[in-house]
């Protein structure tokens, strides 16, 4: 009996880890990083919103918007070594909190997982000189080689009252990171993640 409660007990923290971990895991080595920024891209918003209102938008959603950034704004192209324990840190739910909120240290993020491999990012950032709004997402890991990361935030226009701004500042962050090489080359990996 004793023997049965362990084994019960192994599997119930087994059970709790995997639901904190996304699927698949992605791969160590060195990943291509590609990031896009837009501002104000009130004409795909006001098409999608046209169909569905408020600031609330599906896998569909996200994937339109990150193929007008692709269309529209220059990536900023980042080379990012991954030991295999920063690799295996990255498929934690608390991992990617932590990095995510370190990314963007003046916002209040919440985190929930929507399925096997997709996490959905919700926050509240107060930073007057950047961005001071609410800010939604998600982060799909695509395959072990492949990490996708969509924000979308809106604020009143800076300098602005609320009640001057009523369309106010729209900011999309759209990133695509992908696995290049097993071998990170003469790049070194960070001592603190920053994918």
């Amino acid at each position: 009996m004793r023997g049965t409660l362990a084994i019960l007990m192994l599997l119930i923290a087994l059970d709790l880890q995997a639901e904190n971990r996304l699927a698949p895991p992605p791969e160590a080595g060195l990943w291509r990083s590609e990031s896009r920024l837009i501002t104000d891209n009130e004409g795909s918003l006001r098409r999608m919103r046209s169909v569905q209102p408020g600031l609330t938008f599906s896998h569909v959603d996200y994937r339109i918007l990150h193929e007008t950034a692709r269309r529209v704004a220059q990536p900023k192209i980042e080379l990012v070594c991954l030991t295999p324990s920063q690799a295996s840190e990255l498929g934690s739910h608390h991992s990617l909190h932590n990095i995510l909120q370190r990314k963007l240290p003046e916002c209040d993020l919440s985190l929930q997982k929507v399925g096997r491999s997709t996490v959905q990012v919700r926050g509240d950032c107060q930073d007057p000189e950047r961005f001071n709004g609410k800010m939604e997402g998600l982060v799909e890991f695509v395959s072990t080689h492949e990490i996708h990361a969509s924000f979308l935030g809106r604020a009143p226009t800076p300098g602005q009252p609320e009640s001057n701004s009523p369309s106010g500042l729209i900011i999309q962050q759209h990133e695509v990171h992908r696995w290049a090489s097993p071998d990170c080359g003469q790049y070194e990996p960070h001592d603190r993640m920053a994918f």
